[in-house]
């Protein structure tokens, strides 16, 4: 088995809902590892950890060395109310014995002034079609506002969803989540579900009405569409178009990020951009350069966990390149990063995205391939 199953099957076992098999697999390994003690010293207890990684990576048959980017804190689920997932520097780019960088003391010496910790509320601002904005942190649960025909509410989960009783005249409405917020849910009028990632924003009609569903996005969206074969539902995320009838698919269109992706998960989309056209598969993903005027649609395989890791609360790395690891954390922490030389290595690993971004940065720094500095708000990447 390859060691990126390795690491979903752990992650599964941690935080998902294992079979029976994969439960007792894991466990017949965390059994195997030797002297496990029930009270033992921080050291000790890491030492533990590393013997069941590598128990487990020789009972997957692991093709490659594979050194991973932080002590591994997979042990007992029970003692385990903090666990932290990390699995390794990815193989393909980083084949390599050498041994962990210890970094605990230079982690234990920074000032927690210096910290920055993960979203703990919702800072998204719903505008209203007459130019209304309602900070839905501060808005009561129920109903907010009245679009016309519309009614728009909080649901004691958070999430915002529309109703109407009838067609009236078109009314726009646009969602906003600012960096450094948590990501917001919302129900369309026609029931559709759309999760909206950080430094994102969404423009939508608060009724369908005609011949389509037609929405507006920036930044990245999570879609679960509901069907309507009469009523196509269209996204339009900087310049490039998604089609579908009744589907779950993200896009991902940052301005900063060097692609528009399409990812599909269940069902059937069309995407256009550039006067080119590709219907793609679940487990597909269509890419489209940005500032390419003459580049085409293209279309691959891709791992599907990795494309919604965000909406699950997880960061979760493969084979990724040191700039797009932190632009997904300048976006989530709400900070601005400095690169002091360029980085060629490639990262993997998981980790929720409730941490301090010291802890991210912490495990990253362990594979003694990259260090950081963090001045209030700004963290500067030294090779």
């Amino acid at each position: 088995m390859k060691y990126r199953k390795a690491s979903k099957l752990l992650y599964k076992y941690l935080y998902g809902k294992p079979t029976d098999e994969e439960k007792a697999r894991v466990e017949k390994w965390y059994a195997a590892a030797d002297g496990m003690p029930s009270h033992v010293d921080q050291d000790a207890l890491n030492n533990i950890k590393e013997q069941l990684y590598q128990r487990i990576r020789a009972g997957l048959q692991t093709e490659s060395s594979i050194v991973p980017f932080y002590k591994h804190y997979v042990f007992r689920i029970a003692a385990a109310a903090s666990i932290l997932l990390l699995i390794g520097i990815a193989s393909w780019y980083l084949i390599t014995k050498k041994p962990l960088t210890n970094k605990k003391d230079q982690v234990a010496t920074r000032s927690q002034k210096n910290d920055v910790i993960a979203p703990v509320i919702n800072k998204a601002v719903l505008t209203l079609a007459n130019g209304t904005r309602i900070v839905l942190d501060s808005a009561s649960k129920g109903v907010m506002a009245t679009e016309g025909k519309a009614t728009v509410t909080k649901l004691n989960n958070g999430q915002i969803a529309y109703k109407t009783n009838g067609h009236d005249e078109i009314r726009y409405n646009t969602l906003t989540v600012p960096r450094g917020s948590k990501p917001v849910q919302l129900v369309l009028a026609d029931g559709t579900e759309v999760w909206l990632n950080v430094a994102s924003f969404i423009t939508y009609p608060v009724s369908f009405t005609g011949s389509e569903r037609k929405v507006q996005v920036s930044g990245e969206a999570w879609f679960h569409v509901a069907k309507n074969k009469t009523m196509p539902f269209k996204v339009v995320a900087n310049g490039v178009e998604t089609q579908a009838l009744g589907t779950q698919f993200n896009i991902q269109a940052y301005s900063d990020e060097p692609a528009i992706h399409t990812t599909l998960l269940e069902g059937s989309v069309k995407v256009t951009g550039h006067n080119n056209a590709v219907i793609i598969k679940p487990g597909e993903q269509a890419r489209l350069q940005q500032d390419c005027s003459s580049c085409m649609l293209n279309v691959a395989n891709v791992d599907t966990d990795e494309i919604i890791a965000w909406k699950n609360g997880i960061f979760l790395f493969e084979k990724a390149d040191i700039r797009s690891i932190m632009r997904q954390v300048a976006r989530w922490y709400d900070v601005d990063v400095k690169f002091e030389n360029e980085i060629s290595t490639r990262f993997g690993g998981t980790i929720p995205r409730d941490v301090n971004v010291s802890k991210l940065l912490s495990m990253l720094e362990m594979t003694g391939h990259v260090h950081f500095k963090i001045e209030g708000r700004i963290i500067t990447v030294i090779p």
